[in-house]
């Protein structure tokens, strides 16, 4: 409505140069209202599947269940979750036909992952949430498919095993503490400096864990932020805030970015 008022005073006023701005207000306004119109479509569409869904709920007996807790670990040198997750996947292959699948995985964060961080006087949870992709392609069985899964879920990476890419270091000491940085460079397994926008992309592939960049301009951040994020990444300021204005910019899985944060602000 703005637009089409403001383009009526336009053409009264038989100015060329902004009548042709004016039609171009109108023409955006009228993109957006068809893309409304399909975000009202797509709504009604998830309403109806919502609408339809059936809660399943399924309990083991006790039988089953000592063979998930006692019997089946120490058989395979697997971990309760590698069992439920590799049954996961296979219900989902025997329903779908497809034998990878990504999830969110969601732990409590009290595993041991290091000898020298002793959690005993702790209480509550470290709660860490990640993505993983579950492939049994390769595994015929059940036993097979185990194996498989317990080694994709050691591959997991933490911080000390992590590839660090930056832009060069000389810059970034100056928008940084020296020491936050010096310790996430001694924290990670590999370090080099890389273009900004390429370290991006090698993130998003999975190339890489971590990519710091402190000089992002917002037009070179901006079309890197939906390629982050759909590889289900996270893309902030060294801050945790919004990266769409530029600046300083960290990108990570989601298991290290709070992590690499955490430090860089420590």
């Amino acid at each position: 409505i703005a637009a089409g008022s403001y383009g009526d005073k336009v053409y009264a006023a038989g100015t060329d140069e902004l009548a042709t701005l004016a039609q171009s207000f109108n023409g955006m306004s009228e993109r957006l209202a068809t893309q409304f119109a399909q975000l009202e479509e797509d709504g009604q569409q998830l309403r109806m599947i919502l609408g339809g869904m059936i809660e399943g709920v399924v309990a083991l007996d006790a039988e089953q269940t000592q063979a998930l807790l006692q019997e089946v670990p120490p058989a395979y040198h697997t971990q309760i979750n590698d069992v439920l997750l590799t049954a996961l996947v296979q219900a989902f292959a025997q329903w779908t036909g497809q034998r990878r699948l990504l999830v969110d995985l969601e732990g409590h964060g009290r595993e041991e992952i290091a000898e020298d961080v002793d959690l005993s006087r702790t209480v509550g949870w470290f709660t860490t949430q990640f993505p993983v992709v579950l492939d049994i392609e390769q595994a015929p069985g059940p036993a097979e498919a185990l194996k498989t899964i317990k080694e994709q879920l050691r591959q997991v990476p933490h911080l000390s095993e992590a590839t660090l890419l930056t832009t060069d270091i000389a810059i970034i000491a100056k928008y940084q503490k020296k020491e936050g940085f010096e310790k996430l460079l001694r924290q990670t397994r590999l370090f080099r400096t890389w273009g900004d926008c390429y370290g991006y992309l090698l993130v998003a592939s999975g190339a890489a864990d971590i990519m710091l960049d402190p000089i992002m301009n917002p037009w070179d951040i901006l079309p890197l932020i939906p390629i982050i994020h759909g590889a289900n990444g996270v893309i902030t300021t060294w801050s945790g805030t919004d990266a769409s204005q530029g600046n300083s910019c960290v990108a990570a899985n989601k298991t290290l970015h709070p992590q690499v944060l955490e430090i860089l602000n420590s």
